[in-house]
């Protein structure tokens, strides 16, 4: 989680989003990933698959090694001043 802080202390995120797997499977992760956003920060789930297809119109790719399955996150910026 360190990787996602140190991402989101320089960014605007407008929006993250995230397989709706992780939800049921992984529970706990979900939780960790969902502490880290405020009510601003919209969160969208879309399928597993849904979400690999998306990352192909992706700008900017930060891969971490995170193991745990369903924990790719798509985050979607704003102009931050």
């Amino acid at each position: 989680m360190e990787t996602l802080d140190a991402v989101l202390s320089e960014l605007g995120v407008e929006r993250a989003i995230l397989a709706r797997e992780i939800v049921s499977v992984y529970p706990q992760m979900y939780q960790e990933i969902r502490k880290r956003f405020d009510e601003k920060v919209k969160i969208e789930f879309v399928s597993h698959e849904e979400l690999k297809k998306l990352t192909e119109t992706s700008k900017a790719v930060v891969r971490i090694g995170e193991c745990t399955p369903y924990s790719n996150i798509i985050l979607v910026l704003g102009v931050s001043f």
